[in-house]
């Protein structure tokens, strides 16, 4: 089953969007501000997970041109973003005519905004599960044997469009209309200038770090991690809050008239 991962570059080392770009974190392009949404348990603006375009195969929204945005409350104060039906989290689907033509900037200089990864290179993949595996998604009697057999691929990437879901407990979500979407780690690989004059590495506890500061939303984190044998290094962020080491789930009804979206997530 083919499936699509990202490569990711911080937006805070690059020029800021003329136009909607596939992203994770950061502020949405083309959202009116009343489209917004507020979270209904605690009152709070939501954060932007990720905001992306209608792709045939990728991400089939059932129209040309139209875009979703993922939402979740990140006020931590304790709301049920893990439910789909909560009001904690929200998938936004935005016809073409909708989209304004700026960048939105949050309702709230409360709301807590996620580091931005901007996409630049979709990598298409194949888990190697059965394209017929796909109407059984939701059915956990069969993924648990397929997991015991050891059907299942070992190391599927957890950040990706499209492919089968990597559940981390039971299976849960959305049957037709609605298909998986794609899911969401809690951390991102990114990439980074090398030798950017802004960053100055640092180290604690054994981490080492760079410390980022971006134009809009809060400082943030860039963990090194460095292969001791070849010097390669890879460049992690912390994303969303998804309990422990959680992924989330995102599933589409691509309705040409009324699309709708659901997300969810779990954790060990």
């Amino acid at each position: 089953m083919r499936y699509f991962v990202p490569d990711l570059q911080l937006g805070a080392f690059l020029p800021e969007p003329k136009q909607f770009v596939e992203q994770y974190g950061g502020v949405p392009w083309g959202l009116p501000v009343e489209r917004w949404p507020i979270c209904a348990e605690c009152g709070e603006p939501m954060t932007m997970l990720a905001q992306f375009q209608h792709h045939p195969e990728r991400l089939p929204l059932g129209k040309e041109g139209r875009v979703l945005y993922l939402f979740q409350c990140e006020s931590m104060q304790g709301c049920a973003t893990w439910e789909a039906e909560s009001g904690a989290n929200a998938v936004i689907i935005l016809e073409p005519e909708q989209i304004q033509d700026h960048l939105t900037l949050p309702p709230s200089e409360k709301t807590w905004i996620l580091p931005e990864a901007r996409v630049v290179k979709w990598n298409a993949k194949d888990d190697g599960v059965p394209v017929d595996w796909q109407e059984h998604f939701l059915d956990g009697d069969m993924y648990h044997q397929w997991y015991i057999d050891g059907d299942l691929p070992e190391g599927l990437e957890t950040t990706k469009l499209g492919g089968f879901p990597e559940w981390v407990q039971w299976p849960e979500g959305y049957p037709k209309p609605y298909y998986f979407a794609g899911q969401f780690d809690s951390g991102l690989t990114v990439e980074i200038p090398e030798g950017d004059k802004q960053l100055a590495e640092q180290e604690k506890n054994g981490y080492r770090f760079y410390e980022v500061s971006p134009e809009i939303g809060q400082p943030f984190v860039v963990y090194i991690i460095e292969n001791e044998k070849t010097g390669e290094r890879k460049y992690n962020v912390e994303f969303a809050s998804f309990g422990d080491t959680g992924i989330g789930y995102l599933f589409v009804n691509p309705d040409p008239h009324q699309p709708a979206g659901k997300f969810l997530w779990q954790c060990t």
